[in-house]
């Protein structure tokens, strides 16, 4: 990052363009049906996961940039290796329906990995709020992000749970199970820590300190739309591959790697004010 302008690094340019230019291929392929109807659903699958490795690949090798030891390192590596979590998902579920050729199960094998990025993301979000305990009190915002969260689950309970997933009896115990747990999940290991992260980072007014986060909250949120639009389709047997929601989960890891990014340029713009302050 500029240390004058404030203009984001041209590292961090390059990955959001790349990252969006890359979806915008991928959609474009899939409307014009490239390769037919197995050509859809391959470059549904194949164009996910190679995105979405790519951006963990990228987050992993910034989080190697920071101090060893330091906060910013923990947490950008957790990142890293929730993407890479599902990236291992995208490859599974790719493995088995290109080379395989098999449907893949709901829950199946791919959910092993998907459900390590919550785990992973969740633990950055918490340990991201937590860096600031002391510099200011945290403890109202995470009242508020536990009191939104309760509200959200009771949300989605009365509107998507009770009248489609729990009342229909066409759902076997596994799929009933999974397509439960992905919402819930959204809401209490993405959505909750992500307000109180935003919360935290609001109230420091910390000006670009807090520009890396606002890309994680972002990505965090589309993940969560996207796996409980997933569940929704999925339990009504209404998901086909290169849906809407597949873009979401791109373009919700293009947004954690640009976040990356971005951390590294406040850091190293710091650094850089601080050797001219130095020398001064």
């Amino acid at each position: 990052m500029s240390l004058n302008t404030g203009v984001p690094s041209i590292r961090t340019m390059s990955i959001g363009l790349m990252g969006l230019g890359s979806i915008a291929v991928v959609r474009t392929m899939i409307m014009i049906k490239a390769g037919g109807s197995n050509g859809v659903v391959a470059l549904s699958d194949l164009g996910g996961f190679v995105i979405v490795a790519v951006a963990a690949a990228i987050v992993i090798l910034i989080a190697r940039r920071f101090e060893h030891g330091s906060g910013l390192r923990s947490q950008w590596t957790l990142i890293g290796l929730g993407m890479t979590a599902f990236a291992l998902g995208d490859a599974t579920w790719s493995f088995m329906e290109l080379a395989l050729k098999v449907e893949v199960p709901y829950p199946g094998m791919p959910d092993l990995f998907y459900i390590g990025e919550y785990v992973f993301v969740c633990a950055a979000l918490l340990m991201a709020a937590g860096s600031y305990r002391n510099l200011l009190d945290i403890r109202p915002a995470a009242g508020i992000a536990g009191t939104a969260g309760v509200v959200m689950v009771v949300l989605l309970y009365v509107g998507l749970l009770e009248p489609y997933l729990l009342s229909d009896p066409l759902l076997s115990a596994p799929e009933l199970v999974a397509s439960v747990f992905y919402p819930v999940a959204d809401v209490a290991l993405l959505m909750a820590p992500s307000i109180f992260l935003v919360l935290v980072v609001a109230k420091l007014e910390a000006g670009r300190l807090g520009w890396p986060w606002w890309f994680v909250v972002a990505g965090a949120t589309t993940l969560a739309i996207s796996d409980a639009t997933f569940s929704w389709l999925a339990a009504s047997n209404s998901y086909v591959a290169g849906s809407l929601v597949d873009y979401g989960w791109m373009l919700a890891h293009v947004a954690f790697a640009v976040g990356a990014s971005i951390a590294l340029d406040v850091v190293t713009s710091a650094a850089e004010f601080e050797a001219v302050i130095g020398s001064a």
